[in-house]
């Protein structure tokens, strides 16, 4: 290969590579870069929460499936006190990465808030499932009771009644005692 066509494929891939990058942070790579967002985030740092929700609805406008935006809008849904918007966020999170145990976790709070009682009791045992052993699992726990007083969300629909476990607010095939529970791999 001469020296010329060298320095021709050289030039190409440097010119190439520039337009590459430049389309890539033109259209918004995900990475961050939602002004929305950003705006979003400081105005709830400025406690201007409905200030924020219309900012966080621009930026999940933009980037529907970006989970940080979605976790935050239902916070700022929940301090806000629109606790059916923000069951619905910590929903569609959930649709996204259904195994976050922080998205269950918020979600029960959000029923228990709406007073679902019985859909918030199944997010916080999903709580202890999926990490029996971790804070949030404890935070759960202690939760459990309060929500038996709030109001049903709906009978079961095959018309089963409650096992004791469900009544007590325990998963019904959990083991008793942290002498029988299983480390898992997530456990921290």
């Amino acid at each position: 290969m001469k020296k010329n066509d060298f320095r021709a494929v050289y030039f190409r891939f440097l010119i190439l590579s520039v337009f590459f990058f430049l389309a890539l942070f033109a259209s918004g790579c995900g990475c961050g870069n939602n002004k929305h967002y950003t705006r979003g985030k400081e105005l709830y740092r400025n406690k201007d929460l409905n200030g924020a929700i219309e900012e966080l609805q621009a930026a999940h406008k933009q980037q529907p499936k970006n989970v940080e935006i979605i976790s935050f809008l239902g916070k700022v849904y929940f301090e806000n006190k629109n606790f059916e918007q923000s069951a619905e966020m910590y929903e569609k999170e959930l649709q996204l990465v259904p195994s976050d145990i922080q998205a269950h976790f918020n979600l029960a709070k959000a029923y228990k808030e709406k007073g679902d009682g019985a859909l918030a009791v199944e997010h916080f045992n999903k709580v202890v499932e999926i990490n029996p052993r971790g804070k949030l699992a404890k935070e759960a726990e202690k939760l459990i009771p309060e929500c038996t007083s709030v109001k049903p969300s709906q009978q079961p629909k095959d018309g089963a009644s409650q096992t004791s476990a469900d009544a007590a607010g325990k998963p019904a095939n959990r083991p008793e005692g942290p002498k029988t529970a299983k480390k898992r791999a997530t456990d921290f």
